[in-house]
């Protein structure tokens, strides 16, 4: 091999080697930016069953939890007293709304066709409901402390009342 020959050997393999290394340098930095951006995308996404919540001490004060044909979201205060309560069932959901000794003091459910919002007083004694039967019936239902109910608003395609009672249950006001 002459020595023009041989410069254009080195000048070949030179140009070659120039060109693999910034093929392989573009792949490889393609690849890593998918690998990257897949890692990135694995770090947005959390799966499980269960999710517990805590404190900085420790303490439970939300789960996230779906078993047994249920879902649900508990959210506790400092103390742990359950103070939200989201879940579903397949038969429909709710929401329940706790106070600071944990009773339930307003609910807001759905399920098989009837849905509601019910309040309660300090007792757990229902004093207001508002909802819808699966007959369709919608009504409105105010009660005192005893749960006997005071005033109701009721109404369908077939019926509508207003009726008021007394602290005996006697009618004070009713129409129609």
């Amino acid at each position: 091999m002459n020595r023009k020959q041989y410069a254009l050997l080195v000048a070949v393999v030179a140009a070659c080697s120039l060109l693999g290394g910034m093929i392989s340098g573009r792949l490889l930095t393609a690849k890593a930016a998918t690998e990257t951006k897949a890692e990135e995308q694995d770090k947005k996404v959390v799966t499980a069953e269960k999710f517990v919540v805590v404190d900085k001490n420790g303490k439970e004060r939300a789960v996230l939890d779906v078993s047994e044909g249920r879902s649900g979201l508990w959210i506790y205060d400092e103390n742990g007293k359950p103070r939200v309560v989201l879940g579903g069932i397949q038969e429909g959901g709710g929401l329940g709304l706790s106070d600071k000794n944990g009773k339930l003091r307003i609910s807001l459910v759905e399920g098989t066709g009837r849905g509601g919002l019910y309040v309660t007083d300090k007792n757990e004694k229902l004093r207001a409901a508002f909802g819808m039967t699966w007959k369709g019936r919608v009504g409105l239902v105010l009660a005192d402390e005893n749960e006997n109910y005071r005033v109701e608003l009721r109404q369908d395609q077939d019926y509508n009342r207003i009726l008021i009672l007394d602290k005996n249950g006697e009618a004070i006001f009713e129409a129609p």
